[in-house]
C-alpha cells in the first residue's frame, strides 16, 4: 500500500498555482504537470508533482531528480520528501508516462541511485554514455590504425617534447593518441592548448607515415571548436602562435581556423544538428576547447554527429563553472581525474610510449576504462601556488578556507565596501571607463580603413585589460546595476553623453548567435565613431579583418563594462574585479569564485560587503543531479 491518499484534482491545481506563485515552480513546470494529467487522468499525484519538480530542476542546471537526494526546500520538494522512497518509486512506475524506452515523456531509472528524468535529458545522457563507451572499447584504434603502438608513439613524442620528467603534457599526448576519446584537463596556465597542438602534430606525423606506407588514403581531417566565439578566437590565436615550433612537414595539416560548436555542427534554431549518425560530420579528429561550458544536450549532439572512426578530444578546467544549461558534463567525466586511477596495463604502456613513470599513488588495478583516457595537467606556468593569484585560486579550488589570504597583496586585493556608492568602489567603476580616454587619444587622424581597423583592435584590447565580473545579474551588486553605475560615473566625468543608448566607446557583448551577421554568443565589440557614422567594431580573429556593423543591425547585445562570471568563461583579462553579492545565495559556490579569479592574468580585486561569503563559497561545491558521473565510473 502507498502511504498517501490522493487529493481531489482541484487541490492539485491549487497546490501547483500556489507553488508557482511562491517561486517553487515555473509556469512551464506547472504546464507539464497539467499535460500529464490530461494524458493520464489517473496518474498518481506524486508522479505529477515529481515531474513538475524535475522540470524545475532542469531549469536550475540538473538533468534529473535524484530520488534519494530531493532538495531540502518547501513546496513540491517537501511534498515528495514526506513520502518514503518505496512509496515514491511505486507511484512513479507508470508504463505510459515513465518507461525509459518508448514514447513516454518521462524516464524512471531504478538502479543504485533511482532518478526521474524528462525523457530528452535521459536520451542525451545515454547518447553520451554510449559514444564514450564505444570509443574506449579498444583503446580507440580504428580498423588498421597503428597509432597506439608504443614504439612509434615514443619516437614521435621524442621529436615534439624535450621537457624533463615528470611531464604530464607528454602523458596527456600519449593517452590522446591511444584513445578515440580523451580528455585533457587542468587549471589556467597548465598548457592545455599547448599540449593539444602537440597531440595534433603527433597524430599528423603518425598519419603521414601511414600514408607513405600506403595504408591510409590521406591526411587527417581535423576540426577545432569551442562553445563561444571568444573561446574559439583564443584557441585559434594560440594555435597560430605555436605553429612555428612544430615540425615543418606537419604545419600545413594543422587547421588555422576554429569555429563555435554550433557552427561546426551547423545547428538549427530548433536545436538539431545538420549531422546525424547516418550522415556524420566529415572529420577524423575533433577537438573541443573550454569543454566545461558544454551542456548535456550540445555534447550529445556533438557525439551523435561524429563518424564511428572519429576521435574526440575535450579540453577544459574541470573545476570551473559548468554550463548555464543543464548538465556538468566535463566535471562528471573528470570525477576521478585528480587521483589518476591508471591500471597496470596503462602504466606499462605509458612507460614504453613516453619514458615517464606514473606516480605509484595514481596507479589502480581497478581503474575504469574512462580513467585511462583522462590526464590532468598539474603545473601552472601562469600562477604560482605560493602567492599572487595562484594561492587564493588553488585554496578556493580545494575548499581550503584557512589558506585563502585574508589581507591584500600586490596581485590579490580584497576591497571591503558597504555599498556600491562607497568612494573606494567609485574608483573601481571609473577604472572601467579608462578605455574611453584611450579611444580618444588614439583616434586616427586620417581616413584610411586600415587605420580605423587598427584603432578598433587597440581599443578592444584595451577593454580586455580590465573587467568587472559579477556573480549575479540583478540586485545592487549584479551586472545590470553595476553597468548602470559605471555609465553614471562616466557621465559625471563627461566621457559619455547622457540619455543615449549608443555612444562612442560603448562595449557590448553578443548574447545570442547571429549567423546572419556571423556573430556568436560571447563576441565582444565596441561602438566607435567613423567618418560615415557610429559603427560597432568586432575583431575577426587571426585571419580576419575587423567587422564594422551598424548598431541597428544588432539584435541581441548588452553593455559589458561588467559581465557575469558565467559569461566570462573562455575569456581572460589582465585585471579582474570580482564583485561578490551582498548575501548568501545557492549559486555562490567555490566554482563561481574560482572561475572569476582565474579569468585574471595579472591582478584580482575582490569586492565584498560581507567577507565571510568568500569562505562560505569556498566551503561548498556546485552539485548537479545527473547520471553521467554514476554511470561512467
Amino acid at each position: 500500500m502507498i502511504p498517501y491518499e490522493a487529493p481531489p484534482r482541484p487541490v492539485e491545481n491549487a497546490l501547483l498555482d500556489d507553488w508557482v506563485g511562491k517561486g517553487f515552480l515555473r509556469p512551464l513546470d506547472r504546464a507539464l504537470a497539467l499535460f500529464l494529467l490530461e494524458q493520464e487522468g489517473e496518474a498518481h499525484p506524486l508522479l505529477v508533482v515529481a515531474a513538475a519538480l524535475t522540470s524545475f530542476l532542469v531549469g536550475q542546471g540538473h538533468t534529473c531528480l535524484d530520488l534519494q537526494s530531493i532538495p531540502d526546500t518547501p513546496g513540491p520538494a517537501g511534498f515528495l520528501r514526506a513520502n518514503s522512497l518505496e512509496a515514491l518509486l511505486s507511484a512513479l512506475r507508470h508504463d505510459v508516462l515513465t518507461a525509459p524506452e518508448g514514447p513516454a515523456p518521462l524516464a524512471l531509472v531504478e538502479d543504485h541511485r533511482p532518478r526521474l528524468y524528462l525523457k530528452r535529458y535521459y536520451r542525451h545522457e545515454q547518447t553520451i554514455l554510449r559514444n564514450i563507451t564505444e570509443r574506449l572499447h579498444d583503446h580507440g584504434a580504428a580498423a588498421g590504425d597503428t597509432t597506439g603502438d608504443a614504439v612509434r608513439v615514443r619516437a614521435v613524442l621524442d621529436r615534439l617534447f624535450r621537457n624533463p620528467s615528470p611531464d604530464w603534457a607528454r602523458i596527456a599526448c600519449a593517452l590522446a593518441i591511444r584513445n578515440r576519446f580523451s580528455v585533457i584537463t587542468g587549471g589556467p596556465g597548465t598548457g592545455k592548448t599547448t599540449t593539444v597542438v602537440r597531440v595534433l602534430a603527433a597524430l599528423c606525423l603518425l598519419e603521414k607515415s601511414r600514408v607513405e606506407a600506403r595504408t591510409h588514403p590521406g591526411p587527417l581531417r581535423i576540426r577545432l571548436a569551442a562553445p563561444t566565439g571568444k573561446a574559439a578566437t583564443r584557441l585559434q590565436d594560440s594555435i597560430m602562435e605555436q605553429l612555428p615550433s612544430l615540425p615543418e612537414e606537419v604545419r600545413e595539416f594543422i587547421p588555422r581556423t576554429v569555429s563555435t560548436v554550433h557552427r561546426l555542427l551547423r545547428m538549427h534554431r530548433s536545436g538539431l544538428s545538420r549531422y546525424t549518425p547516418q550522415d556524420s560530420l566529415p572529420a577524423d579528429l575533433v577537438v573541443i576547447d573550454e569543454a566545461s561550458m558544454m551542456d548535456v544536450e550540445l555534447t550529445a549532439r556533438l557525439m551523435d554527429a561524429l563518424p564511428e572512426h572519429g576521435r574526440l578530444i575535450l579540453l577544459g578546467d574541470k573545476d570551473q563553472l559548468s554550463s548555464v544549461e543543464s548538465g556538468s558534463v566535463l566535471a562528471d567525466i573528470c570525477l576521478r581525474a585528480e587521483e589518476g586511477h591508471y591500471t597496470p596495463d596503462t602504466v606499462q604502456w605509458l612507460r614504453e610510449a613516453t619514458g615517464e613513470q606514473v606516480p605509484t599513488l595514481m596507479a589502480d588495478a581497478g581503474g575504469a576504462p574512462l580513467d585511462q583516457a583522462i590526464t590532468m595537467l598539474r603545473f601552472s606556468y601562469r600562477f604560482s601556488t605560493e602567492g599572487g593569484i595562484g594561492r587564493p585560486a588553488e585554496a578556493i579550488r580545494r575548499g581550503a578556507i584557512r589558506e585563502i589570504p585574508a589581507e591584500s597583496g600586490e596581485e590579490f586585493r580584497r576591497l571591503h565596501v558597504n555599498s556600491p556608492g562607497a568612494e573606494p568602489f567609485r574608483e573601481v567603476l571609473r577604472c572601467a571607463g579608462e578605455p574611453l580616454h584611450f579611444m580618444e587619444e588614439k583616434r586616427p587622424t586620417g581616413s584610411s580603413p586600415e587605420g580605423f581597423d587598427q584603432w578598433a583592435r587597440d581599443v578592444l584590447r584595451r577593454y580586455n585589460r580590465y573587467r568587472l565580473l559579477c556573480v549575479l545579474r540583478e540586485g545592487p551588486w549584479g551586472v545590470i546595476r553595476i553597468n548602470e553605475a559605471v555609465r553614471a560615473a562616466l557621465e559625471r566625468d563627461g566621457l559619455v553623453p547622457p540619455g543615449q543608448e549608443w555612444y562612442p566607446g560603448r562595449p557590448v557583448m553578443v548574447t545570442r548567435n547571429d549567423y546572419r551577421l556571423d556573430l556568436m554568443n560571447g563576441d565582444i565589440g565596441v561602438a566607435l565613431q567613423q567618418p560615415a557614422g557610429l559603427y560597432v567594431a568586432f575583431e575577426g580573429g587571426a585571419d580576419r579583418d575587423v567587422r564594422w556593423i551598424l548598431p541597428g543591425r544588432l539584435q541581441a547585445v548588452e553593455t559589458v563594462f561588467a559581465m557575469t562570471v558565467h559569461k566570462s568563461q573562455g575569456s581572460e583579462f589582465d585585471h579582474v574585479v570580482l564583485v561578490m553579492p551582498d548575501r548568501d545565495i545557492p549559486v555562490l559556490t567555490r566554482e563561481v569564485v574560482y572561475t572569476g579569479i582565474t579569468r585574471a592574468r595579472k591582478e584580482v580585486t575582490l569586492v565584498e560587503s560581507h567577507p565571510a561569503l568568500v569562505d562560505l563559497a569556498a566551503s561548498r561545491s556546485m552539485q548537479r543531479s545527473g547520471g553521467l558521473g554514476l554511470l561512467l565510473h
